[in-house]
């Protein structure tokens, strides 16, 4: 680190993974490459494809690896922006939540966050069933695929409308479904790291000091010692009525 600070800062260029045909997403002035590995990155979709339907959508990228001068990126998560998911909502409707953990093909867990909208306002236990169904049928087809066609099908939007139709065809007899989307998605990293386990202190044992035996010295008390020690003579104030007779016995003399 110490190195890296007397360093000239260059710029280095940062690569999107292969669902963005390798294009460069952004530039990070550092003087070591090695540094911005692990570091997150948030991108608007738009910029990348260009398109304006997805300026709604954020993806988020993490720094995973060296690529000569350039460093390389992995996809981490996918977030519809908070403004564009009020405008959905509207009034006599019931706006539906869930957040749950699913696994993919190639043994990776992603947290799925869902929204659903309903025609009009219903009641909880239908609210409850829409809930349920939309976790078992997106948690099947997470199971079926690998990570990256999941990811992928999730930036197409051919999940949602796949889980919206499934919806429509199992709830048409409960309720009908105006809007399915995958809110937020994000990947799950686990711990890979051993704990280290703490080196044992060493225990110093030293003897105890020899008992010094007090000079003549040392034995005299001192002065000081002593007046402390002489026990004070309390001396007693006279009560106020007595005082007062003894000024009247005055006064008439």
């Amino acid at each position: 680190m110490a190195d890296a600070k007397t360093k000239k800062k260059k710029f280095v260029k940062i690569i999107a993974p292969r669902q963005f045909h390798e294009q460069v997403i952004g530039e990070s002035p550092v003087a070591d490459p090695r540094l911005l590995v692990g570091r997150k990155i948030k991108i608007n979709m738009m910029s990348l494809t260009d398109d304006p339907k997805n300026q709604n959508i954020q993806i988020n990228f993490l720094i995973n690896n060296l690529k000569g001068e350039s460093v390389s990126t992995e996809i981490i998560g996918y977030t519809l922006l908070p403004a564009f998911v009020r405008r959905l909502v509207r009034k006599d409707k019931k706006r539906i939540d869930d957040c749950f953990i699913a696994k993919t093909n190639d043994n990776k867990k992603i947290i799925l966050k869902t929204f659903l909208l309903t025609l009009n306002k219903t009641t909880k236990p239908v609210l409850k069933a829409l809930r349920k169904q939309t976790q078992e049928i997106l948690s099947s087809n997470a199971s079926k695929k690998s990570y990256d066609e999941l990811v992928k099908e999730i930036f197409l939007h051919k999940l949602q409308n796949e889980t919206r139709k499934k919806l429509t065809k199992i709830l048409s007899k409960i309720y009908p479904l105006k809007q399915c989307e995958i809110r937020d998605m994000q990947l799950v990293f686990e711990k890979t790291y051993k704990e280290e386990t703490p080196k044992q202190k060493e225990v110093k044992v030293e003897k105890p000091a020899k008992k010094e035996e007090p000079t003549e010295k040392e034995k005299e008390p001192k002065k000081e010692e002593k007046a402390q020690e002489e026990p004070k003579t309390e001396v007693k104030e006279k009560p106020k009525e007595d005082k007062k007779e003894e000024e009247n016995a005055k006064t008439n003399n």
